[in-house]
């Protein structure tokens, strides 16, 4: 064959949608609001862990609370870079 036939070839594909991607959309849109919910949610209980010690006159630990700050920002960012390469 010539290479002139096998180009032609090449250029006269027809796209497929691959098999099951419209659910892995889905599937990764759920995962993103999953995502954006557990972040709030870790949000909100770090700050009603600050206020309930603040309420009850305890002496308020920064550097739990930056430690579980800092870790759940670490996860919330290793997940989102995660989701991000998924997606892409």
């Amino acid at each position: 064959m010539h290479f002139a036939a096998i180009l032609a070839d090449i250029t006269n594909l027809d796209p497929e949608i691959p098999p099951l991607s419209e659910r892995l959309i889905t599937l990764l849109g759920l995962v993103t609001w999953l995502h954006m919910l557990a972040t709030l949610t870790g949000v909100v209980c770090v700050c009603a862990q600050v206020a309930w010690q603040r309420r009850n006159s305890n002496p308020i630990r920064y550097t739990t609370v930056l430690l579980r700050a800092g870790l759940a920002a670490a996860v919330v960012v290793g997940a989102g870079v995660l989701l991000e390469s998924t997606l892409q």
